[in-house]
């Protein structure tokens, strides 16, 4: 128990000066495992691909890509019930979940990331 409690002061410690914020470390460890579980991933849609990273748990940027998947594979999506507030993706073999909100956003986007056909 006293080798617990150091180890909890320890890491409070050296959370404290490494990133100037005080955090329980009960709670960061709780916060690692959800990482752990359920990884936070990002989407960011190009001219002719939806692309999946990998979010830090720390800074929430993208720290590696994932999957590229064409943009065709928005409009895949399992049909929302209407009365859901997510909607669940399958890009490449990662399930996303997207609030309704981003998904449509996405939706809006993607006719404008596809190239134009030129026009003689």
């Amino acid at each position: 128990l006293i080798g617990l409690i150091i180890g909890f002061g320890l890491l409070f410690a050296v959370v404290l000066v490494a990133v100037h914020v005080v955090l329980i470390p009960g709670v960061v460890l709780v916060v690692v495992a959800i990482g752990l579980i359920r990884p936070k991933r990002g989407v960011a849609l190009t001219t002719d691909a939806v692309l999946l990273f990998h979010e830090s748990i720390w800074s929430g940027r993208p720290s590696r890509l994932i999957v590229s998947s064409p943009a065709a594979a928005l409009s895949a999506a399992d049909s929302p019930s209407a009365g859901s507030s997510r909607v669940s993706l399958l890009l490449g073999n990662e399930r996303i979940t997207l609030k309704r909100a981003e998904f449509e956003s996405l939706l809006r986007a993607a006719p404008l990331a596809t190239p134009e056909l030129p026009t003689d």
